[in-house]
Parts: structure tokens; C-alpha cells; sequence
């Protein structure tokens, strides 16, 4: 006497199949990989965000001095140009020579710090440099990882489909009332309702059972279902199973 037990059987290897296949979707290799890439980029980002937050300081004190000298350089361009056109010897040509001669020193002196603040930034732009390299190399997988993961996706699609037709086969098979009750206890017990004794243990839940419990399990009819005394599953006996 084989039936149900064999379908029983059956059933709980296609629904522990079927669980294993849900399960690994979120471990997809294509998945892990777009994973592991989300994180290689979130910390290059990161780290470009701190090169940025340390620089930032340095990039507002050469903008204030580019603004000054173009400021000082169109003075002297106005200075220069009245100078051009002016006649005589005056106080005020002479002021706006002495003008445009502190000018000019004032201007070379912010030129320097110029030169000293790019100087500064230059390890800045060597670090960022090679990130930025990092970043664009790694972005440059994603579209190839999206294209295998919806291949993967499919793929797994179809075996999901095909376990659930297998599924819905032995399902048929069972009585009703039985199945009802395999269905019942499958909710409690992590998707699968039914498992096999193998060398005194269950395969459910891979506990070894009491010598009591063997001893009373041999003694049971045949046609009878025992339950695991550790998870509660049917528990279906090497002698029920063809």
C-alpha cells in the first residue's frame, strides 16, 4: 500500500522544491553581482564626497581670489584707459598712477596665492582622477548585469512554472479531505506539510525520535499517518513508500 503516501511523498518534495526556488530569486547571480556593484559605487561615491567636503574650502578661497583679481584687473584697464587720455601733471593723474601701481603689486600678490592654491588642489584632482575612472568602469557592467539578471529571472520563471504543474499534479491525486489537512499543517511548518523518517530521524525538522516513539511507530497500521512528535508534519514511514 503505496497511495497516498507516495503522493504525500511527493508533495512535499515539490513544495520544498518550489520554496528553494522563491527563496532564490534574492540570490540570483546576476542579482548579487548588481549588489555587490550598488555597493563598490555607493563607496566610491563616498569616498569622492569626502575629497570633495575636504576640498571645498580650497575651491571657495581660489574663486574669491579669481573675483578679486578680475575686479582689480578691470580697474587698472579703467585706470590705464583715463591715463591714456589725460593731459598734464595733475594730483590726480598722479593718484591714479600710484593706484594703478598698488594695483598691480596687489594683483601679483593674489596671482601667487593662486598658483599656491591650484598647487594645493592637485592631489585633490589625483585622487579624484582615478575614482572617478572606478566609477564609470563599474557603471559601464550594469546594463550587461540587467540583461543576464532578466535572462536568470526567465529562466527561473520557467522552473517555478513547471514545479507548480508538478504541483498540481500529485495535488490531484491526493484526497481532499487528506490534502486539506497536509495544506494545514504545511502552513505551520515552513511551506511543506509531510516528511520521512530516515534512519530514526524526521526530514523535516532532522531531529532524531525517542526509542518509545520508533517502537509505537512500528506498531502502527500501515494504512495509518503518524506525526512528528519534534514539528508536527505528517511523517510518512519507510514501509508506506514504494
Amino acid at each position: 500500500m503505496t497511495e497516498p503516501f507516495d503522493a504525500l511523498a511527493q508533495l512535499a518534495s515539490v513544495d520544498a522544491t518550489l520554496i528553494t526556488l522563491e527563496r532564490s530569486r534574492a540570490f540570483l547571480p546576476a542579482r548579487v553581482a548588481l549588489a555587490e556593484l550598488d555597493s563598490l559605487v555607493a563607496g566610491i561615491d563616498r569616498a569622492l564626497g569626502l575629497l570633495d567636503d575636504e576640498r571645498q574650502g580650497l575651491d571657495a578661497a581660489l574663486a574669491t581670489l579669481e573675483r578679486d583679481v578680475e575686479r582689480m584687473s578691470q580697474r587698472e584697464a579703467e585706470l590705464s584707459a583715463k591715463m591714456a587720455v589725460a593731459t598734464g601733471a595733475g594730483r590726480e593723474l598722479n593718484a591714479m598712477h600710484q593706484e594703478v601701481t598698488h594695483l598691480a603689486s596687489t594683483r601679483d600678490a593674489l596671482e601667487t596665492q593662486e598658483l599656491e592654491l591650484l598647487q594645493a588642489l592637485e592631489p585633490f584632482d589625483a585622487a579624484q582622477a582615478p575614482l572617478v575612472q572606478e566609477r564609470q568602469q563599474a557603471e559601464a557592467t550594469r546594463p550587461g548585469l540587467i540583461e543576464t539578471l532578466q535572462r536568470e529571472e526567465t529562466a527561473l520563471k520557467g522552473e517555478i512554472l513547471e514545479a507548480q504543474a508538478r504541483q498540481q499534479d500529485v495535488q490531484s491525486r491526493i484526497d481532499p479531505a487528506l490534502l486539506e489537512r497536509y495544506a494545514r499543517i504545511a502552513k505551520g511548518s515552513q511551506g511543506v506539510g509531510a516528511s520521512l523518517l530516515e534512519h530514526g530521524h524526521c526530514s523535516g525538522c532532522h531531529l532524531g525520535l525517542a526509542a518509545v516513539e520508533l517502537d509505537r511507530l512500528k506498531k502502527m497500521p500501515l494504512e495509518d499517518i503518524a506525526l512528528c512528535e519534534q514539528c508536527g508534519r505528517l511523517l510518512l514511514r519507510p514501509e508506506q513508500l514504494s
